[in-house]
């Protein structure tokens, strides 16, 4: 666990030794800051500024936006949109079991949106399928189809 006094160069060679893109900064056992690789180059490589004299605090994200183990992938990637954020800290009874990105949300995005097939209501227009010219469509997997053509889609 590093703490807000640490360096930059210590969460750099917990980071590097971990092959991790991120490290939690904790404060009296709870998670107060984030500090990305990312960060490391913007506010500290890229300035000129020696990492071995930088304080985490002093680059660190916070606060930090954290979901509990029992949530949901779905949940958990509601919170990183509403948030704008592309990790979150996973905790169970506040304490720190691990870290979700967006990329690893991605990796299993199909899962997820395989169990319900994406449907709305559009105005008028013509069906993809039959072609004929509709008041109200449904769009069915990318398509803009009718109601008697949404069962053969959906298929």
């Amino acid at each position: 666990m590093l703490s807000p006094e640490d360096t930059v160069a210590k969460a750099a060679r917990e980071m590097s030794g971990k092959d991790m893109g991120c490290a939690v900064i904790v404060e009296n056992s709870k998670p107060i800051g984030v500090v990305t690789e990312r960060d490391i180059v913007k506010r500290v490589i890229s300035k000129g500024k020696k990492p071995s004299e930088v304080k985490l605090k002093s680059i660190m994200s916070s606060p930090v936006i954290t979901i509990d183990y029992d949530s949901t992938i779905l949940g958990a990637s509601k919170v990183i949109s509403e948030q704008n954020v592309r990790r979150l800290v996973v905790t169970k009874n506040e304490a720190i079991v691990g870290i979700v990105t967006s990329i690893d949300l991605l990796n299993y995005a199909p899962e997820i949106f395989e169990e319900r097939i994406e449907e709305r209501e559009i105005g008028p227009g013509a069906c993809e399928v039959c072609g004929q010219h509709f008041q109200n469509l449904n769009e069915v997997n990318g398509k803009y189809v009718c109601d008697n053509c949404k069962k053969i889609v959906e298929g």
